[in-house]
């Protein structure tokens, strides 16, 4: 039922959108003719009226375009909600404002919009609606390190039908950051062996990085060796494996691997490389207290 309405307001958008479209032009070239026609008239011409109203209806039809263009689409993950808060309503328009302070990593504001709709529009929104904000909620939470709230709402996203996978893949995350690592990884391999999902390719690393958070390095420079035999992720994997032989002593190929995480353009080099120094200086203090 979802679709088929899907399907109808598309259809009446584009149909209301040619329609102006169409008329607007019409009127344009009316009096663009108009025009012409004036210009062989005998006797005085005053143009300005026409000038006038050719400017006012150019004007409409940039405004009408800007105006569709906007009502269909999202600025920020349109794969994940489709055609949820599509409209200039006043929830859209929540939804939307809520979305760009969180794409502003302005979190907690975020969250308190989002929360702000899921109260005052909790009988006016349909499941798909549900699902999406729900979603943000919990990414929200996530974001903040309040992990058994997010899982919450992740679950509770995924009982309003959110279908990307995604969300399974963040569900699991937060499970590994409550320690519950049995569960995580029941959920990582269900995600890890379907191909019909790219998320499929980041599942080894986050699995590493799981195990690093748990002071796990062995485990962790497994799941990073496999990603990067496999070539997922790699320069994110080079990038694990290093801290990850880093805390196993393993100098010589933490740093072979380290450049190799940096050749390979890993993303936030700063913030890499200065982690990676913190590690490596944490790691040599304890071994010299050690011998």
């Amino acid at each position: 039922m979802k679709k088929f309405r899907s399907i109808i307001v598309k259809f009446l958008n584009n149909f209301s959108g040619a329609f102006v479209f169409g008329t607007s032009v019409s009127v344009v070239v009316f009096y663009f003719f108009y025009f012409i026609l004036i210009l062989f008239m005998d006797g005085e011409r005053d143009l300005t009226p026409v000038i006038a109203m050719i400017t006012v209806h150019i004007i409409t039809l940039v405004f009408v375009f800007i105006m569709k263009i906007n009502e269909n689409f999202h600025k920020y993950d349109p794969e994940l909600i489709g055609d949820n808060f599509v409209g200039f309503n006043k929830k859209c328009r929540m939804f939307k404002k809520n979305l760009e302070l969180l794409f502003s990593h302005r979190v907690n504001y975020a969250l308190n919009g989002f929360k702000a709709m899921e109260e005052e529009y909790d009988k006016n929104m349909d499941n798909g609606e549900k699902s999406v904000l729900n979603f943000y909620i919990a990414r929200c939470y996530d974001l903040m390190g309040f992990y058994p709230n997010a899982a919450r709402y992740y679950q509770s996203s995924k009982d309003f039908g959110f279908r990307n996978r995604v969300v399974d893949f963040l569900s699991a995350r937060c499970a590994g950051s409550m320690g519950d690592i049995e569960n995580a990884l029941i959920m990582y391999n269900d995600i890890m062996y379907d191909e019909s999902t790219p998320i499929c390719h980041y599942v080894r690393t986050d699995i590493g990085k799981m195990y690093i958070k748990h002071d796990d390095a062995e485990n962790a420079l497994k799941w990073y060796t496999e990603a990067m035999e496999k070539h997922e992720n790699y320069a994110d994997a080079a990038a694990g494996a290093a801290i990850a032989n880093l805390m196993l002593h393993n100098f010589e190929e933490a740093d072979r691997l380290y450049r190799t995480a940096l050749l390979n353009r890993v993303k936030d080099i700063i913030g890499f490389t200065e982690y990676y120094k913190e590690i490596k200086n944490a790691v040599c203090m304890n071994k010299d207290k050690e011998g």
